[in-house]
């Protein structure tokens, strides 16, 4: 890597520990409400962190379509991706890029690019299913995967 620490400006959640007696917290208690997201929505995860951490040669049994939203099994696993993600970032501990890089991204994301997968056919800087991988996509420009945004609307952003 160059050095620069891509989480340098990612700093952990304050999780307020559980009270010890349940009964004392009303549902709903907004003291008690959810930590907030890092990212807004599984498309912010994918476009400003993913693709600009995952560095991979496409095109050698590794497929990305810059669509990937238009793939159901691709948004499950990104989706699962990106909650495991804010998860273990939320709970401060120093081990927890560490974990998800092992126990998540690594099997997830050869799972999604591998040679079978749902990128299958896809060309990673033209879209969708359009043929075969072509030759100057690996590596892709940039070292960056790249992504089209989805259409307005389609992207349930949190906050």
């Amino acid at each position: 890597m160059n050095g620069h620490d891509p989480y340098e400006d990612v700093p952990p959640i304050d999780v307020e520990p559980l009270p010890s007696d349940l009964e004392d917290v009303a549902p709903g208690d907004p003291s008690r409400d959810e930590p907030k997201l890092y990212y807004s929505s599984v498309h912010k995860f994918v476009e400003e962190f993913l693709t600009q951490i995952y560095d991979r040669s496409l095109g050698t049994g590794l497929n990305w379509c810059s669509e990937w939203w238009k793939h159901t099994e691709a948004v499950f696993y990104l989706t699962a991706l990106w909650h495991s993600w804010e998860g273990l970032r939320a709970s401060g501990e120093l081990t927890a890029m560490a974990t998800w890089s092992v126990q998540y991204l690594y099997p997830i994301m050869d799972r999604l690019m591998s040679e079978n997968g749902p990128f299958k056919g896809c060309q990673p800087d033209l879209g969708h299913r359009k043929g075969e991988h072509k030759e100057e996509s690996a590596p892709h420009p940039g070292r960056v995967l790249p992504t089209t945004p989805p259409p307005p609307g389609l992207v349930d952003e949190r906050r």
